[in-house]
């Protein structure tokens, strides 16, 4: 997310860390260097932002690596999903984005490139929140599986929808919106799934 807010729920002992690196987009490197309260812990070096640069690999551990793309986003600069690969599979974590389309490096083509794809399933439609007037800009999964359904079956079988909202009717197994979700050859993520690197 934009901002650093992640930062933000790390809780006392991490904050009071001496030397914690934060990978982020450059603009959250730029929000933490001059935001109150984390400047006063990038300057007393208990914080070190580290610039996450487009499609540029990072190392998280021994045989696994993540390469950021950014992804339309209304905190401009500060939202990206990963490529994540190791040494036997790879997956794109994409939990939150604007849309599905107008992204630098089109979604099916980070799909094809990797095993397993999660994928932002905030909300079904604009039925998910009635009495809102706001516009929460998310994809709405009635509408992607539609156009993702020009996808071989082999690319659709790879996407895990997450991050749903707790009024979208894919979190219950019986729905006709998770009906025509799982004919379409599609899945919702189940809680404590997994996947190995």
């Amino acid at each position: 997310g934009g901002g650093g807010g992640g930062v933000g729920w790390s809780g006392a002992a991490a904050l009071a860390a001496e030397g914690l690196s934060c990978l982020a987009p450059r603009g959250v490197v730029e929000a933490l260097e001059s935001t109150d309260p984390f400047k006063r812990l990038v300057k007393e070096g208990r914080l070190v932002p580290v610039p996450l640069l487009e499609k540029e690999s990072v190392q998280l551990g021994e045989g696994v690596q993540a390469t950021p793309y950014s992804v339309p986003h209304r905190a401009h600069g500060g939202t990206i999903c990963f490529r994540i690969e190791g040494e036997s599979g790879s997956l794109l974590w994409a939990p939150d984005a604007d849309s599905f389309s107008g992204w630098e490096t089109p979604l099916i083509e980070l799909v094809e490139g990797v095993d397993r794809a999660y994928l932002d399933g905030t909300f079904w439609n604009r039925d998910d929140l009635p009495r809102r007037s706001i516009e929460v800009p998310h994809p709405f999964v009635g509408e992607s599986i539609q156009e993702m359904k020009r996808w071989g079956p082999s690319q659709r079988e790879k996407v895990r929808f997450v991050h749903l909202n707790h009024t979208n009717p894919l979190l219950k197994p019986n729905t006709p919106q998770r009906r025509a979700l799982e004919r379409a050859g599609f899945s919702v993520a189940k809680e404590g799934e997994s996947f190995a690197l």
